[in-house]
Order: C-alpha cells, then sequence, then structure tokens
C-alpha cells in the first residue's frame, strides 16, 4: 500500500491519510514511496559545514598571468584577483505529527517509516537547492535542440576545456531520460569505442570521459516547457554553505496528543565560478 505524504502552504488545511492504514486487511508493513535516501549532490560541491550566522563568504581567487624579468634585475609582483561569492543560508524542515493514540490502531511502525520519509524529503531539498544555484548564470552549450546525444558532450566539454577548467573533480548531473538516451550512443556503448568497457553491461554511465555521471530525479532536475536541463560542472565551481547538516527530532507534543517526526537542515548553495558549469538543455 502506498503512503504518500505532501507538505501544504502555511494556513492551509491537510488531509489526514494516517487511518488509511489503520488494521483491516492490510499487510503488517508500509511500503514508503521510492524517494531519494541521500543527497547525490553534496558530496559533489565545495563545502564549509558549521556556519555561524545568516551568510558565507567563498573567496574567489581569479586567473593571473606569469612575468618576465631581466637578468640581474627585479621580479615583478602579481596582482591577482581576490574577490567573495555570496551564500545566503535558507532552513527548510520536513514535519510530520500523528496521533499517540494512532499507534494501537495498526501494527506498522509509523515513527520509524516518517523519519526515513522526512530524511528523504530534506535530502531531496539539499540537491534542489544546489541544482538552482548551479543554473544561475553559467554558460550554455551552443546546441539546445534535441536531448543529450555525444555531440552535445563534446560540446559541453570543450567549453570546460576552453576556460581551462581544472579536469580533476569533475561531474555531469542529469535525468533519467538522458541517461537512456546515452545509453543509445553508439560511441558509449561500442567497444570498438571504449576499450571493453561498456557501460550498458551494467545499465548505467558511471564514468564518461573523466565526468562521475550523477542521475536526479524529475523532482530535483526540473523539467520546463518539455526540457530538462542537464548541468557538466567542477566541484570547486559551487559552493555549499552548512548551518545545520540535516537531523531529524522525534519530540512527543503535550497539546497535541501527537509525536512530531521533523528533519530540518539549514543551508545555501551559490555559483562561485560559472566559467566551471556548463548548462545543457535536453528536450524530453
Amino acid at each position: 500500500m502506498n503512503s504518500r505524504l505532501t507538505r501544504t502552504k502555511k494556513g492551509a488545511s491537510m488531509a489526514n491519510t494516517q487511518p488509511n492504514i489503520f488494521i483491516s486487511q492490510f499487510s503488517d508493513e508500509i511500503h514508503q514511496a521510492f524517494q531519494q535516501t541521500e543527497s547525490k549532490l553534496q558530496g559533489a560541491v565545495r563545502a564549509h559545514r558549521n556556519v555561524v550566522g545568516s551568510t558565507y563568504n567563498f573567496p574567489k581567487l581569479g586567473k593571473f598571468t606569469a612575468n618576465t624579468k631581466a637578468r640581474n634585475g627585479d621580479v615583478t609582483g602579481l596582482e591577482p584577483d581576490h574577490s567573495l561569492v555570496l551564500a545566503t543560508l535558507a532552513d527548510s524542515y520536513a514535519p510530520i505529527y500523528f496521533d499517540k493514540l494512532d499507534q494501537i490502531k495498526t501494527n506498522v511502525s509509523l515513527r520509524e517509516e516518517y523519519v526515513k520519509g522526512t530524511v528523504k524529503a530534506i535530502n531531496r531539498k539539499v540537491d534542489q537547492t544546489i541544482v538552482t544555484a548551479a543554473l544561475s548564470g553559467s554558460n550554455v552549450v551552443p546546441t539546445t535542440a534535441g536531448g543529450w546525444t555525444y555531440a552535445k558532450h563534446l560540446e559541453a566539454v570543450k567549453l570546460l576545456n576552453k576556460a581551462d577548467v581544472d579536469e580533476s573533480d569533475r561531474f555531469i548531473a542529469v535525468g533519467a531520460s538522458q541517461i537512456m538516451e546515452m545509453l543509445n550512443e553508439i560511441k558509449v556503448i561500442s567497444s570498438d569505442y571504449t576499450a571493453g568497457l561498456v557501460p550498458v553491461l551494467s545499465g548505467q554511465i558511471g564514468n564518461l570521459m573523466g565526468f562521475k555521471v550523477i542521475v536526479l530525479s524529475d523532482d530535483v532536475l526540473p523539467i520546463a516547457t518539455n526540457v530538462q536541463t542537464a548541468f557538466y560542472f567542477n566541484k570547486k565551481a559551487i559552493g555549499i554553505a552548512v548551518g545545520q547538516d540535516p537531523t531529524t527530532e522525534v519530540n512527543y507534543i503535550p497539546q497535541k496528543a501527537s509525536w512530531l517526526v521533523n528533519t530540518m537542515v539549514s543551508l545555501g548553495a551559490v555559483l562561485i565560478d560559472g566559467a566551471g558549469v556548463v548548462e545543457m538543455p535536453c528536450a524530453v
């Protein structure tokens, strides 16, 4: 039996679906809707934790060019471009109440399942925050029509290379539709090109030309007007400032005669260097 938990706007009424799992002729287990169990992007970006305050400035160092000097002459000092990029923290919560007496009407562990559900909701929120920052001012591939093709992949790689983006810690964030498209590309799935490392054998692309591929759900990588924007990025190009890592509390609220399961997080994300992120609009 599926249990769908929805959040509503402040002040709006919320349908109470808990009686739907009161014991009748139902299984003694809750089947949670398939959800994201952990943040997929948090480990792929530059992070600063234990932030005190509502904002955090990521230092950014611009490029500078080496110079020469005359024999026995003095060296000329360089003037690197120093700047700061501001991340503003926001607080997010995933609270669920369940009545104390509801526990005697069902033989499932509501509290345990609600804890899992709220954690998953917050992890999706973390990734949504990172995606929003990544797509806030980055480069876009020249060819925007069509889906995730090998030709468009090469365009994205070219943009990063032309900007001299560090070749280590490179990632691609894509949706499920884009993965299926790329698994039809002969230069990706044929051993004639991959020296025996054929990703289709495992049903997924773990790495592609030095990029680690991260597959995001449509909840995290949204679709607008039949277009889903995948993006290529270097870890140092995006930053997250974390005041409070995802934390879960289970408390009894006497005035409600209910338990409150609540997972919360406080963080902000910012695009540090747009040259290190390339957007790829993909038709779906």
